[in-house]
């Protein structure tokens, strides 16, 4: 089976097509790279896959003549963060917290394997 390819978006506000006809590329890479790559910038992964089509796309896609099928989601991803993460000046702080989480994450992981 080939690998499963997701879109990397390189910041948070890299334009989006349809809303921006002139959206730039987007970089497709296996999911397992997408994952484990250190970025030099703030990246992004978005979770539907559209390889045919490098492009951020905006909600505006759904529906879009260019996807008479819709927009093929295929993962769901859920960001690990906590209130502090992004404002607290000690990064262990957030760290504690962040480790609560993989707790919960554990516990999922053993009642849903795979």
């Amino acid at each position: 089976m080939p690998p499963l390819l997701m879109p990397i978006c390189l910041g948070q506000t890299q334009r989006a097509w349809p809303k921006h006809p002139d959206a730039l590329p987007v970089s497709y890479l296996p999911l397992h790279i997408a994952l484990t790559k250190l970025f030099s910038t703030d990246a992004h992964l978005a979770t539907y896959s559209v390889p045919t089509w490098p492009r951020r796309l905006s909600r505006t896609a759904v529906g879009h003549p260019q996807f008479p099928d819709g927009v093929p989601m295929v993962l769901a991803v859920f960001d690990v963060d906590c209130p502090a993460s992004h404002k607290t000046p000690d990064p262990h702080e957030a760290d504690a917290r962040w480790g609560e989480e993989r707790e919960k994450l554990g516990a999922l992981h053993a009642h849903h394997p795979g």
